[in-house]
């Protein structure tokens, strides 16, 4: 995400201004406000059996879709921003994450392959 920031600035205030670089910051936020929530359905399902990622990874995908497109709207009819940069930098972030966040989700379904949760059985009872 920094480096993102630091490759794009330059770029950004020459050929939109500073306006452009508050829209670069808006969203590159609002990418990662998104990340952040389809990160936690992943992260919170850790401990759960192995055949329901799919299922949480689907979820989690969703929600950062809703997250990022309700963001999108918002900044992009609140006035705030130049729109075309944000709406450029938004597609440039969201994209970014969208690696990390895939790696994120390989390696806690790794961890979760690796370490199953146990099954417990019912105890015999013994009849006296």
């Amino acid at each position: 995400m920094v480096a993102l920031a630091v490759l794009g600035f330059l770029p950004t205030r020459n050929l939109a201004g500073d306006p452009g670089l508050v829209a670069m910051a808006a969203a590159l936020l609002a990418g990662l406000a998104a990340s952040i929530a389809g990160t936690l359905p992943i992260w919170w399902s850790r401990h759960q059996h192995p055949s329901r990622s799919i299922p949480n990874q689907l979820g989690a995908m969703a929600l950062r879709l809703l997250v990022v497109v309700l963001l999108g709207i918002a900044f992009a009819l609140s006035g705030l921003v130049h729109v075309p940069t944000f709406l450029i930098w938004l597609a440039i972030g969201h994209s970014g994450l969208l690696i990390a966040d895939t790696v994120f989700a390989h390696s806690i379904t790794a961890y979760a392959m690796q370490h199953p949760i146990p099954t417990s059985t019912p105890s015999a009872r013994s009849e006296s």
